[in-house]
């Protein structure tokens, strides 16, 4: 492989940081085997980034093994366009309905080791922010779910959240809020204790009673 305008600075490997170039691992093909690198029990994946404290405690920031950011800077046309900071995809072109794992485009992975202790953690977390100046002309969600098409056979059911069976333990609950979110609502104007949960149904307001005075 060849790699032009290459350059090193530290720790940091450029590869044609202002022209036109990038790195790719692999040709690409729909479903047809042989383009990408492959696969094996004692090659489980392709690219991996490990990244540690170095055995001293980290001061306030945001640390991650690795970051992708794509950057919107010129306003678009009308049109099908869809931007995404990164791409996690897992295509299925064969038989893997025997398999008794789980398959995933993201896996999100926290892990508490013996001795590790959280105060708040999560395997994925949607993160998004509207500053003062920015506009929402519909939505922007922390957790949005969509589908090119679900025209497949539904042998099983097809969801939009699903919460698999927890080995022989179970999770405390599906959903907490904290008691002054503002997903929630009193029963009235002036207080109550009874709370609702507030959701949008085709751009309409309901509320769903999860907390009754009675």
């Amino acid at each position: 492989m060849s790699l032009k305008c290459k350059w090193v600075s530290g720790n940091l490997v450029y590869y044609n940081r202002t022209a036109v170039g990038g790195l790719q691992i692999g040709e690409w093909a729909s479903v047809l085997p042989g383009s990408g690198v492959v696969l094996s029990t004692s090659r489980t994946s392709v690219l991996r980034a490990y990244a540690e404290d170095g055995a001293a405690a980290l001061l306030a920031g945001a640390y991650r093994a690795g970051v992708a950011r794509t950057l919107l800077a010129t306003a678009c046309a009308a049109g099908d366009i869809s931007v995404y900071g990164q791409q996690s995809q897992l295509k299925v072109a064969a038989d893997y309905s025997a398999a008794s794992g789980i398959l995933g485009g993201e896996w999100g992975y926290v892990e508490l080791a013996s001795g590790g202790k959280v105060n708040v953690a999560g395997a994925l977390v949607g993160h998004v922010d509207l500053p003062s100046g920015a506009t929402v002309t519909t939505y922007l969600a922390g957790l949005l779910i969509k589908s090119n098409t679900l025209a497949g056979t539904h042998t099983g059911k097809v969801v939009a959240i699903y919460a698999a069976n927890s080995l022989a333990t179970a999770f405390d609950a599906f959903l907490a809020l904290d008691a002054s979110s503002n997903f929630l609502a009193d029963s009235g104007a002036g207080g109550g204790t009874s709370k609702y949960l507030k959701v949008l149904v085709g751009g309409v307001a309901y509320s769903i009673l999860v907390k009754s005075d009675a």
